[in-house]
This record gives C-alpha cells, structure tokens and sequence, in this order.
C-alpha cells in the first residue's frame, strides 16, 4: 500500500506488527486451564503463552478446521496422543488429552507437549487472522522440555509452514547443538557479542558444508568453536 499521511502509514504499519507477529518468550508455559471468566486474547499469544487455551477455545469454536489441522499435527508429532481438546463450562476452560494406548484422558500434560502445543498455535493463529498476509512467528528457545527424539519432526513440521502456501517465517534461538543438526547452514545464524560488548550475526561460511559436513553435525561443528557463538 501506498500513504499519502504518515500518520495513516504509521497506524496501519503498528497494526500489521501487531496483529502478524507472534512471539513467545524464553520458558514460555501455557496455562492448562484457566477461568471462565478469563479474558486474554483469542487471536495472538501473550509471550508467555498463558492464554493459550484461549486461543484454542476460540479457535475451535470459530475456526473448527483450523483447529483441526493445529491438533492433526500435534498428533503426526506425537504417536502417543490421539485427540487434543478443550473443555469448557461454567467455571473453567481447560486442555485435555487422550492418550492412544488409553481409553481415559492422560492424567497430565507433560511440558513438551503444552509448549509444542502453544508453537502450533502461534502459527496457526496467523490463519484465523488473514491467512494470506505475510506473518513472523518469533521462539526462544523452542527445544525447551522437547523430547530430543521430536526436534527431526519439528523442525520437518516448521519447515511445512514455511514452504507452504502463504508467506510465513519462524526465528529460533536456541543453545542446543543437538537442536542445530536438523538444519541446514544457510539457515542459521550466529550472534554472539564481542570484547567491546558489541553484538554481531553472521553467517555459517561457505567453507563448513565442504569441509566439516560430510562427516560432522552442524551442531558437532558449532561445539569446536568454528562458528563462534561459544563463550571462552
């Protein structure tokens, strides 16, 4: 679009930013239940997620297929979950999971499964909004209380979103090496401050994918400090 009045310009980028960007912070952990009366947000995660079940709610009363593509990967990420949804009443509203091998709801929500739950959702949230405007989905330190043997799939799943039909992009952080294996050099960057305490990003070298990859991880590379980003 193109404005003629800055203050136009200025209102409608402010809307864009905060309506097309979800950021959830370090140790971010959703809320399981909260109380009927609770009135968070329906469309954007708070950074700490706690209004996720919110969003949930309302995203499978309003956007029932939404919510059905949400909880399908959620299921394609776990073999052990076989229905994900929220119950509400009077009092509180509230996530609960079925487990496969079980014919009752699993007596907990482990931590992974709140926060893997919550990273979908601030994807798919994008869509209950304007699914074909552009959207920037922020995460620090989104392997926190994953099961290491989920970060292939996960990073596979966000890789879908990315590549898939609407412009969409994820930013990590992250201190996992383990977590750095499952992408490629071109899609990392390494900050890291220097000893006049200014911060830089660079690139990963050409250099590594023709020296190091054939027989190392990217992450085993970033752990001989050929990357930087390292503390001495």
């Amino acid at each position: 679009k193109v404005f003629s009045d800055p203050k136009t310009y200025s209102d409608e980028l402010f809307s864009f930013l905060t309506t097309r960007i979800q950021m959830l912070a370090e140790g971010f952990m959703p809320a399981l239940s909260l109380p009927a009366d609770y009135r968070g947000d329906t469309m954007l995660l708070e950074p700490d997620a706690h209004n996720l079940v919110r969003v949930l709610e309302f995203m499978g009363r309003t956007y029932p297929d939404i919510a059905q593509k949400l909880y399908d990967d959620l299921k394609w990420m776990l073999a052990h979950v076989k229905e994900t949804e929220i119950r509400s009443d009077d009092v509180k509203a509230q996530m609960v999971v079925r487990e496969t091998e079980q014919a009752w709801e699993a007596p907990t929500i482990s931590a992974g499964t709140a926060r893997l739950t919550a990273m979908l959702a601030a994807h798919y949230a994008l869509e209950m909004q304007d699914a074909e405007q552009p959207g920037l989905v922020v995460i620090e330190e989104p392997d926190t209380a994953l099961n290491p043997g989920l970060l292939r799939k996960f990073v596979e799943q966000i890789r879908n979103y990315v590549e898939g039909e609407y412009p969409r992009q994820f930013i990590f952080t992250t201190h996992n090496p383990r977590f750095l294996d499952y992408f490629q050099p071109e899609e990392v960057r390494v900050v890291e401050r220097d000893e006049q305490g200014l911060t830089t990003v660079k690139h990963i070298p050409d250099h590594i994918r023709k020296i190091w990859l054939d027989e190392y991880t990217l992450g085993e590379v970033w752990m001989t400090r050929s990357l930087g980003g390292l503390p001495e």
